[in-house]
């Protein structure tokens, strides 16, 4: 061949002769062409011809493969031989080469780009490095496999050679040609984070905070565009930075300051930052009704009563709804008047008012089907189900969310948020007023009917209320087989959130029959797993349940410093994301024996107190015996015999109507342990001692006494393990 020969595969394929096209795309001998293609590509520009033949005729017997080897150059040498061209493809050695006197313009911009890199700082060198590079790599070819590596790695090195430029740029003072650079970084790639917030940084360093803004706004609608994911939590940061930055200059406050500070807001709610979103809301909500905004009073309304909700303020909550409502009229949008009763029916659920929350349900459910917005039609799906299943209608609330989830699948978002975050919330009315029985046969014809349409989604509802129906009626060996199939079904459909419920159900189950390690184990994995997750419902409700399931694992193995720690983490999430209802009640009980076997007296009493108040809100009866349950501690560490006794005595009474029996021999092992004090109640003491012995042995629990003797021990000073730190 001819020096002046080369091949081009960046931005199209050609082969020239000097500046004259010889070959291209058009030339009709498809399978000649990729011979070509394939061996330019190759380490060293040669493959041996069974590589080639696997790669081109995958198919064929190596006879017949051989055939078409020898054909394809044959063809090739006949097409450039009729232009007075030689072949630049030759067998030697069993291998098929291209003649080294071929330049391949994929080697030169490797090696511009690596000259470039070796000197670091010439912007000059970036530059022809950059040009180098006119295109992907064989863009008609993007369906053959053995194209792919190669392009990617191409296209990869284009990328860093251009972030690489323009920071090179940026340290020169020249901005605009540093975000030129990151522009056609995203040209080629409009999910690349680094380049988003790239730019995102130059905008705001040259005083164009707005622009910043917008450009995370592109990054977002990027990332869930084309791989359905959102911004990283460096993204985010970013973001919520240049929001705050915006609102600290915004003067006054009218609608543009409102419109930061409701972004804002909305940053730090996908951050799970719900302590500090909810009052921006409320001051954007002040500059929107200044500003005369009634439709954005409304929309912010509904935010700002939700992120109450969400910290168990309900009065608060109460408040905006009800301004919201009393804002409604025949003009207001259909979205508005759907969430307005949305939020209402929230509000109805979480006050035990379930039949008014199904009928603010059905409202909102009716307004949403008025207009196009199916995340809406979805929310009032939701609290639909709830409210069917707080009313004991198992089957109407499964079919709900059934409904909802083939909602989700037409219309392609995410459910997985409403779904996972009310899954703790439905546990509680497993664990109210209802006989169990009655409970159990709702749930088990509801999972018959999820199954008969194969909603995995709503299967794993069941399978999780199953199973933790089953644990707190003892029946353990059907509680484990359930969980474990709860989590099998969340994980195969992507719900991570009910997932982790699930294994933290497990690991409490795992420390009850004894083996703590175990279930240290689990739960220390399932929350370094919430910890990592992007949803803001997981870290809301994963991070208290599973701190409280840990320290009651700690306190049964006696490391009362883990066990103190993991309670103390607890309630820092709690006050970081917001209360939850169902989450607290696990909390409280769980951090009075904690705070009573590390010495803090005070806080036990705290916690104490914040466990009569849940249970006294919401009336579970069996809530109110493990607030018994915990005051009883509390009083016998407090030298309260009688108060004790009591209270121990009324959570053994509550345990034992609703048919719990690991939790009565619990409460049978501590009110032994305090009659025991009294010479004259030994005998009694003895009883109950028995009793909850063969609780343990019926369920296969691990007895409880010496938890017991450790809690109030170490609390009265008695105990023989070194002082109360």
């Amino acid at each position: 061949m001819a020096a002046s020969t080369s091949l081009q595969l960046l931005g199209e394929f050609a082969l020239r002769a000097g500046s004259r096209v010889v070959l291209n795309e058009s030339w009709r001998r498809g399978r000649a062409k990729s011979l070509l293609k394939l061996v330019a590509l190759a380490p060293g520009h040669r493959l041996h011809r069974e590589q080639v033949m696997e790669a081109l005729w995958p198919d064929l017997d190596p006879d017949a493969g051989m055939n078409q080897l020898y054909k394809s150059i044959h063809f090739l040498k006949a097409e450039l031989a009729s232009i007075g061209l030689q072949a630049p493809l030759r067998i030697v050695d069993q291998q098929v080469a291209l003649d080294g006197a071929v330049g391949v313009d994929a080697d030169r911009f490797r090696k511009c780009a690596d000259l470039a890199r070796r000197d670091g700082s010439d912007r000059r060198r970036f530059a022809e490095a950059i040009a180098a590079y006119p295109g992907e790599l064989l863009p008609g070819d993007r369906l053959e496999e053995w194209t792919t590596a190669p392009r990617e790695e191409l296209a990869r090195l284009h990328r860093e050679l251009l972030v690489e430029l323009s920071r090179l740029e940026e340290a020169e003072g020249d901005d605009r040609a540093a975000i030129t650079a990151l522009r056609e970084v995203l040209q080629g790639d409009p999910t690349d984070e680094y380049a988003h917030r790239a730019l995102m940084r130059l905008f705001a360093t040259m005083g164009d905070r707005g622009q910043a803004i917008r450009q995370y706004h592109a990054c977002r609608d990027a990332l869930r565009r084309e791989l359905d994911v959102d911004p990283s939590p460096a993204t985010e940061a970013l973001h919520r930075s240049l929001l705050e930055e915006s609102v600290a200059s915004a003067e006054g406050v009218g609608a543009a300051r409102a419109t930061l500070q409701e972004e804002l807001a909305d940053a730090m709610r996908r951050a799970g930052d719900v302590e500090h979103s909810t009052p921006l809301y409320e001051q954007a909500l002040g500059g929107f009704d200044a500003a005369g905004d009634s439709h954005a009073v409304l929309r912010v309304g509904g935010k700002a009563a939700l992120g109450q909700l969400l910290r168990g303020d309900i009065p608060a909550a109460t408040r905006l709804v009800d301004a919201t409502r009393r804002g409604l009229g025949e003009q207001s949008p259909a979205y508005v008047t759907a969430r307005t009763y949305y939020l209402l029916a929230q509000l109805r659920w979480h006050s035990g008012r379930y039949a008014e929350a199904l009928a603010a349900a059905e409202r909102s459910l009716t307004a949403a089907l008025e207009g196009t917005d199916v995340p809406q039609q979805a929310a009032a799906l939701e609290i639909l189900a709830l409210a069917c299943h707080a009313l004991g209608d198992w089957r109407r609330g499964v079919s709900a969310e059934i409904r909802r989830h083939s909602l989700a699948i037409e219309d392609g978002f995410r459910v997985d948020e409403a779904f996972e975050g009310h899954l703790c919330l439905w546990e509680y009315h497993l664990y109210g007023d209802r006989p169990y029985a009655e409970v159990e046969r709702s749930v088990t014809e509801a999972l018959a009917q999820a199954e008969a349409v194969g909603d995995l989604r709503a299967m794993a509802v069941c399978e999780h209320a199953l199973g933790s129906l089953h644990f707190v009626t003892g029946r353990w060996h059907d509680s484990r087989d359930e969980l474990a199939r709860s989590v099998r079904l969340a994980r195969a459909v992507g719900a991570s959130q009910a997932a982790i419920i699930g294994e933290q159900r497990l690991g409490l189950l795992e420390t009850a029959v004894g083996q703590s390690a175990d279930g240290r184990r689990r739960l220390e994995r399932v929350l370094t797993e919430a910890r990592d997750a992007d949803s803001l419902i997981t870290h809301h409700h994963s991070g208290t349940r599973i701190r409280a399931a840990l320290a009651r694992t700690h306190l049964q193995a006696g490391a009362l410093d883990d066990a103190r720690a993991s309670v103390d983490e607890a309630f820092a999430a709690q006050r970081d994301l917001g209360g939850c209802v169902s989450c607290d009640s696990l909390l409280y009980p769980t951090a009075v024996p904690v705070y009573l076997a590390t010495g803090a007296i005070d806080r036990a009493s705290l916690a104490s107190s914040q466990a009569d108040a849940t249970a006294g809100a919401f009336g579970s009866r069996a809530w109110v015996a493990a607030a018994d349950h915990a005051r009883g501690l509390l009083l016998a560490a407090q030298d309260e015999g009688a108060m004790a006794d009591a209270s121990l005595s009324a959570a053994v009474s509550t345990f034992e109507r609703l048919g719990q029996p690991y939790d009565l021999a619990r409460s049978l092992t501590a009110l032994a342990f305090v009659r025991g004090r009294s010479p004259r109640r030994r005998d009694d003491a003895a009883g109950l001692s028995r009793r909850a012995d063969e609780l343990y042995r019926t369920i296969g629990a691990r007895p409880d006494p010496e938890r017991i003797r450790l809690v109030l021990g170490r609390a009265r000073g008695r105990s023989g393990e070194g002082p109360v730190r």
